[in-house]
């Protein structure tokens, strides 16, 4: 998944990445930065990079049998785990050609990492374990300039990358995009914080989750929450209040559980559809219809009353 990625302004040595999703590359051709405005020709471009595009040192194989037909199927035996970065995504592939994206949920450092999901397929010594990642860095002095601050009351991204790219000597071109902020848009919500929300929120977290003790399903709950404020117009950094983003979080993390838990099991749909009712209803009075939650309206980093659009708005 591609994902938009926040740009604090001011502070240096920061980057931008793309997860290539048909495999590694071999080259990287190039790397244009644009307001999102503009169009591809070279001259509307940004003086915005430095340096070159790096691939993603991770380029080890497997020393060991692995995968699906072994008793622990999330267990790869790896010739090396240099550089490997847990929660991030890598791409194994068998001698008969068969992929799949491996999640990351941990390390053993020189000896082998632990797949989040079961492995679908067998791997054996000398298969291959790659990242995908091309990142470049940003230059300091255009970070820090206050004229690339994204537009504050728009939450779609104000800068878009374009990357042209190798993999197979076949030419890709993918974009993606960011923003420059003064703040950053994020939640703080802790697994411990959902066991006092949900109770044996541990206990109820699906296996494949347990390794991170559902950090994950928060994550995707934040996302959730993310697209809500979209639809209503509202840049989720913009938001003055950490301490009712936390709360709503929370609320959007207990659905995406139950909607976990109903897809892996099915049953009641009752637990799933009470959590929506109660998030949906907390966003209604917090942005959509009564307003009650400071958002920033320029790019100082101000704060001013939300105001709703209210029930009979288009």
């Amino acid at each position: 998944m591609i994902d938009h990625q926040d740009i604090l302004y001011g502070i240096a040595s920061q980057s931008i990445y793309l997860d290539v999703p048909e495999g590694r590359p071999s080259a990287v051709t190039s790397v244009y930065v644009y307001w999102w405005t503009t169009g591809d020709d070279t001259a509307n471009a940004e003086t915005a990079t430095t340096g070159s595009a790096a691939i993603d040192s991770v380029n080890t194989t497997f020393d060991a049998d692995s995968g699906f037909s072994q008793a622990n199927q999330h267990t790869l035996n790896l010739t090396a785990t240099t550089n490997v970065v847990k929660d991030r995504r890598y791409l194994a592939t068998n001698a008969v050609g068969a992929k799949e994206w491996v999640e990351v949920a941990g390390i053993t450092s020189a000896a082998s990492v632990t797949s989040r999901v079961p492995l679908a397929n067998d791997y054996a010594a000398a298969d291959t374990f790659v990242g995908t990642r091309i990142s470049i860095s940003l230059l300091d002095t255009w970070v820090a300039d206050s004229d690339n601050i994204s537009d504050s009351t728009d939450p779609n991204s104000g800068w878009r990358v374009r990357w042209e790219y190798v993999v197979d000597s076949v030419t890709y071109v993918r974009h993606t995009f960011f923003d420059v902020v003064r703040v950053g848009g994020e939640h703080d919500v802790t697994p411990a914080d959902m066991e006092l929300f949900v109770g044996n929120w541990s206990g109820k977290v699906p296996m494949d989750h347990r390794t991170d003790q559902g950090r994950g399903l928060i994550d995707e709950g934040y996302r959730m929450f993310k697209m809500d404020l979209l639809a209503s117009d509202i840049p989720d950094q913009q938001i003055r209040n950490t301490e009712v983003v936390n709360h709503i979080v929370k609320h959007a993390a207990a659905v995406v559980l139950h909607r976990t838990r109903f897809y892996e099991q099915g049953g009641d749909p009752g637990p799933l559809e009470d959590a929506r009712k109660e998030y949906d209803s907390l966003i209604d009075r917090m942005f959509r219809v009564e307003g009650k939650v400071s958002i920033g309206y320029d790019e100082s980093g101000a704060g001013a009353r939300s105001e709703a659009p209210g029930i009979w708005s288009r």
